[in-house]
């Protein structure tokens, strides 16, 4: 049972007996007036046993009954001035007046922890007290009823503000504990994980005491640590921890390092003057921290700003600056060349090997590129595939031509990787600036570099020194890039027909879809500039479909034994839904797969894996025949034709023209025919031009024969017309009309 349930009590049930004790020789009732006493006591007797179980309920109906409570209270003292004021003098009246001014006061100061209970008995006795007052009529009476009302609204407002002030206070010390709490967990969590060190010298700057880890961290024993001089604890000796001690300053964090177990650690110190009672300095006192971590990640994301995390060579952001500063070193007998380098077929390897195979063939040549020119020159890696070497030399001694020949010739012998030999070759673009050059800076070189590769990739020829022409013949190409992403939306694509001729009756046994360009914006593109870029800007996969899903329309209406042949490129090749969507396509015009070639070149087989196989596996399945195009310009056409199972070769067309004066030329057209015979294989030559080229591989057993001299390539209608007449073509030498580019370009037939 609690203080404050005995008081408040004793206090209710005292005032009662006032009251009755002051009014019991009046006229009032003694009826209601010893009722109206009883509930009194019996109301102060229930707060008693009720505080016995109070305190532990665990409902809010506890708080609702205190409200409830002190309501009632408030009506039961508020009704007394109805009973005994009609009758009372004004020294009853005094008495009654203090009596409940205290009962309003007293309960509700009492009350103020509950704003709602102390509201309902504060304002139940004002209200009802009151208007006893006032149904006196007396002049006086009013008095009461207006300083009952003020006594009420004050202590309403002090309510109020006692409690905000109280709910702040809680808010305060719940914050306050929660403050202290974590301050606690971080002082603990410093004294068990802390890094630093205590340190104290004597005023001449020798250690007199360290705790125990900074001797643990220094790696000495306390005997050997005292009497030393503490910046010749650190090697090499700290300029700047010495300049603060001599100068006795208080210092912040200055680095320093010491060597332990041949490992360099790096510390940070910091330390304060301290001066004894008579104001005398005698030394310095604080503390040291480790920071070799921070130091080496510093360290390390400094190299990975200006190196390659791959291959360990510089990156773009090094190679710039080297160039930069080279610039300011030229002179008019030194020039500097940029070589860029990219690697050819390299999207294939990631394809179909995978990226490890990618990353690591990638690190094999930055490592060869390094111990070939890392000595005298800078080698950095750009980014992907691409590869630059920045050369400094004398401009008589020194030939850009030489160097760049030197540089592919490193390419010669294939990569040895831990799961397989990749045989690789790179194209080189050259920029060269000397007093006789206008670029002025390294962005101009590197862009100079880059149309000079753009120019070596397309022709195939190597590499390419930069000429300022090539800046026109670069924009060209990106402006046809753009417009070829366009070209069949605007209907510009067309696709032709070059027959494919028995050489020994003359009759025609197939056709060769090749593709045209009728571009609104360029005129006519030749296949050789166009293809090459379709095969860079990703639009290969697209062309080649659309070329396929033409050439089987027009195709459809040819009599049944002529067949159709496509090219296939490597893109399109590699794609494990290829022999699904060709046989979805065959399907839908109804062509016979049995009349259809496909035409791949060696290049497609270059990095050949699984899935090239099962395509080429799948295709056949399907019935068509697979054919080795250029046959003899690739890099190793028996083993393809030993693992693929080829139905057809076709010889390329530059053994073709050489093989009338060059004896080794002919020797190779009679082997390759032979060698396909043996196989069970189909032997075409393309590029027949001459009667005595027929006569010579008709006397060499060759099957089929495709050139100008028979027909150059023909539109749908014309190809259509053909194959419903005779279906036999005899050798013209006027069918080669010299105004069509397409005719010496094996690439023109790619798509």
């Amino acid at each position: 049972m609690t203080d404050t349930a005995v008081s408040t009590a004793a206090i209710n049930s005292v005032n009662a007996l006032l009251v009755f004790l002051t009014f019991r020789d009046t006229d009032a009732d003694p009826g209601l007036l010893v009722g109206w006493l009883l509930v009194n006591l019996l109301y102060s007797g229930i707060l008693l046993l009720d505080r016995r179980w109070e305190d532990a309920a665990q409902s809010t109906w506890p708080i609702r009954r205190v409200v409830i409570r002190a309501s009632f209270l408030g009506v039961l003292w508020g009704a007394i001035p109805w009973l005994v004021l009609p009758l009372a003098d004004p020294g009853h009246m005094l008495v009654l007046g203090v009596i409940v001014a205290g009962m309003i006061a007293g309960g509700a100061v009492r009350l103020s922890v509950l704003p709602a209970a102390a509201f309902g008995y504060l304002w139940s006795i004002t209200m009802l007290s009151g208007a006893a007052f006032l149904i006196r009529a007396e002049p006086l009476s009013l008095i009461g009823p207006v300083l009952l009302l003020m006594l009420a609204v004050f202590l309403t407002r002090h309510i109020r503000n006692s409690t905000t002030h109280q709910i702040r206070y809680v808010v305060n010390q719940f914050e306050l504990s929660e403050q202290n709490e974590t301050i606690n967990l971080l002082l603990n969590d410093f004294r068990d994980q802390s890094t630093d060190w205590v340190w104290e010298t004597d005023r001449r700057g020798r250690i007199c005491r360290a705790s125990p880890r900074f001797l643990e961290a220094a790696g000495r024993a306390e005997g050997h640590l005292n009497g030393l001089m503490i910046d010749r604890l650190f090697q090499p000796e700290p300029v700047a921890l010495s300049r603060h001690l001599k100068r006795r300053e208080t210092f912040r964090e200055v680095p320093a390092s010491i060597e332990l177990d041949g490992e360099v650690r790096h510390w940070k110190l910091t330390g304060r003057p301290i001066y004894d009672l008579g104001r005398r300095f005698s030394g310095y006192r604080g503390v040291a921290a480790d920071f070799t971590e921070e130091v080496l990640a510093t360290d390390r994301l400094s190299y990975l700003a200006h190196h390659d995390s791959l291959t360990g060579l510089s990156n773009r952001v090094t190679l710039r600056d080297e160039v930069e500063a080279a610039l300011g070193q030229r002179a008019d007998n030194r020039v500097i060349a940029l070589f860029l380098l990219d690697l050819d077929e390299f999207k294939a390897i990631n394809d179909t090997m995978g990226h490890p195979v990618g990353d690591e063939l990638l690190a094999a040549v930055g490592a060869r590129l390094l111990a070939r020119y890392g000595q005298e020159d800078i080698v950095a890696r750009l980014g992907g595939d691409e590869f630059a070497i920045l050369h400094c030399s004398q401009a008589s001694a020194w030939s850009p031509t030489g160097f760049a020949v030197a540089l592919l010739a490193l390419f010669d012998e294939p990569f040895k990787l831990s799961t397989a030999e990749l045989s690789v070759k790179t194209s080189v673009g050259v920029a060269l600036m000397d007093a006789a050059t206008s670029a002025c800076s390294p962005d101009d070189l590197l862009r100079d570099a880059d149309v000079a590769l753009y120019r070596a990739k397309a022709e195939g020829s190597g590499f390419k020194v930069f000429e300022p022409e090539m800046n026109e013949w670069a924009a060209r190409r990106h402006a046809l890039r753009q417009a070829l992403a366009l070209a069949i939306e605007r209907d510009e694509l067309s696709v032709v027909f070059q027959p494919i001729v028995d050489i020994s009756s003359n009759r025609i046994v197939c056709f060769e879809a090749l593709s045209r360009w009728a571009s609104v914006e360029f005129g006519e593109v030749s296949p050789a500039e166009f293809i090459a870029i379709a095969e860079e800007s990703g639009l290969m996969k697209t062309i080649g479909e659309w070329v396929f899903a033409r050439a089987l329309r027009d195709a459809s209406r040819w009599p049944k034994e002529i067949k159709l042949s496509v090219n296939l490129s490597a893109v399109q090749f590699r794609e494990t839904a290829l022999t699904t969507r060709f046989e979805t396509m065959l399907a839908e015009v109804g062509f016979d797969p049995r009349r259809l070639e496909l035409e791949v070149t060696e290049s497609t087989f270059l990095h050949s894996d699984e899935v090239t196989r099962n395509t080429m596996l799948g295709l056949k399945a399907a019935g068509a025949s697979i054919v080795m195009d250029d046959f003899g310009t690739g890099y190793s056409s028996l083993s393809y034709l030993r693992d693929f199972p080829f139905d057809k070769i076709k010889i390329d067309r530059t053994f073709i023209e050489t093989s009338k004066t060059d004896a080794a030329s002919q020797a190779i057209v009679r082997s390759v025919i032979a060698l396909g015979h043996a196989l069970g294989m189909t032997v075409t030559a393309e590029g027949i031009e001459e009667a005595a080229q027929i006569d010579m591989l008709r006397s060499m057993n060759c099957d089929e024969v495709q050139g100008y001299i028979f027909s150059q390539p023909l539109s749908a209608e014309a190809a259509w017309g053909m194959a419903c007449g005779t279906g036999y073509l005899e050798p013209e030498a006027g069918n080669f009309d010299a105004a069509d580019d397409a005719r010496p370009l094996r690439r023109s037939d790619a798509a």
